[in-house]
């Protein structure tokens, strides 16, 4: 079964991609419209206006990602994450964004960017990149090297993001780049120890990594009886609005939360929005479409002939799949509150066009995963004989010397 996903896999995503963004530009209306009128003078639409906007540079990014060769990405991988680094820096010396008192927005002639969105993306390239010379290199000392650059990679973008401040941000790219290496063929051992050391640390030095809410916001997380009404104040509105949709839900654009009751409910709860006008069963479908996004990206990732496509599809799916299950977590009150978009629906063009990027390069890895599968079957009916071994994951096709020649990626 796993076979046959795979070989509609390249065909599956590019659907998704487009069912994912057509209902969630709807989805984002019915939720944003109340907080849209009173935010831009009267106008209902401006936010899905501007994400209509994102939208269309975010599709560019997909086919792009999605026709490109992909040893493009593997070669181009540390250059696209050092322009990330870049505007993570110019954010910490840019003025705070619309009197708020955090620096996580860079203005670029008029185009306002989220650069911690887009290190979702290009940190597991860059980590995979750096994973794959490390599991394909020989010398001792060169692997060492390789491990310790992608540590500091890891750690360094972690902490740029850390300091906007921007926490749980920080801790899902801090995630990502630990899965990358899961995915691109590390032992789960030095995994896991490098997760326990990685938290160790952190908790050790949280008071001087975190800001004092931020603190507040874990406490209240690890002892939600000591949550104060303010910080209950979010959580509670949005159990509401899930708790009267009932099965159908009030019917779209009759939700009585969004009205300013309500707060994020174009972002952060927008799950909570809108779940009050559809209903617990189409809430139920919403989280369907991300579990078969998330299947359908492990599938690709568990068949890449090479490491540095595992841990790529491999990271970007738990990138999806993650921020689709803490988002509605929070939403639902089983998760301390925390700015987390919700794939697809939120408002924020970064967040969009760093989706749909990722979508695109699934699209890209799914098509050569099928298509070195397909030329592993053929050479296998050619062989006719029992010698011959296909081992997909983590590269292993490649170099544990199948006799695939030209497999994978140059």
């Amino acid at each position: 079964m796993a076979l046959v996903t795979l070989s509609r896999s390249h065909l599956l995503l590019p659907l998704l991609t487009v069912i994912g963004l057509v209902g969630g530009l709807f989805l984002l209306l019915t939720a944003s419209h109340p907080y849209s009128a009173v935010r831009y003078n009267g106008d209902p639409f401006a936010i899905v206006y501007k994400q209509v906007r994102a939208a269309l540079v975010g599709l560019i990014l997909f086919a792009s990602c999605a026709l490109m060769p992909a040893w493009v990405f593997r070669r181009m991988a540390i250059f696209f994450h050092l322009v990330t680094v870049v505007l993570l820096v110019r954010a910490l010396f840019s003025p705070p964004f619309e009197h708020s008192e955090v620096h996580r927005w860079v203005k670029i002639q008029g185009l306002i960017l989220q650069p911690s969105e887009l290190a979702k993306v290009t940190l597991p390239i860059a980590v995979a990149s750096f994973a794959h010379w490390a599991v394909t290199t020989r010398p001792l000392i060169k692997r060492w090297l390789l491990w310790g650059t992608v540590v500091l990679v890891v750690g360094g973008t972690f902490f740029l993001i850390a300091l906007q401040p921007h926490l749980s941000g920080a801790l899902i790219v801090g995630a990502l780049g630990l899965l990358t290496l899961f995915f691109s063929g590390v032992s789960p051992g030095r995994v896991l120890f490098v997760c326990i050391l990685c938290a160790g640390l952190f908790w050790t030095h949280r008071h001087t990594l975190l800001q004092p809410y931020q603190l507040k916001r874990i406490e209240a997380a690890l002892n939600p009886d000591q949550m104060t009404e303010a910080g209950r104040y979010q959580q509670r509105q949005a159990q509401i609005a899930l708790g009267v949709s009932g099965p159908f839900g009030r019917g779209l654009f009759q939700g009585r939360q969004k009205h300013l009751i309500l707060p994020a409910a174009h972002n952060d709860f927008v799950f909570s929005a809108f779940g009050e006008e559809i209903g617990w069963i189409w809430c139920s479908v919403i989280i369907l479409f991300y579990q078969i996004l998330a299947y359908i990206g492990f599938v690709v990732a568990a068949h890449q002939p090479e490491p540095f496509g595992s841990g790529v599809a491999g990271a970007l799916t738990c990138y999806l799949w993650m921020q689709s299950v803490l988002h509605i977590l929070v939403n639902t009150g089983q998760f301390g509150v925390t700015g987390i978009p919700l794939p697809f629906v939120s408002a924020g063009g970064s967040s969009l066009c760093a989706t749909l990027t990722a979508m695109g390069l699934l699209t890209n890895l799914a098509r050569y995963a099928a298509a070195f599968v397909a030329h592993a079957e053929r050479r296998e009916i050619e062989t006719r004989s029992g010698s011959f071994h296909l081992k997909l994951g983590v590269g292993w096709g490649r170099h544990r010397r199948s006799s695939l020649s030209g497999a994978g990626y140059r």
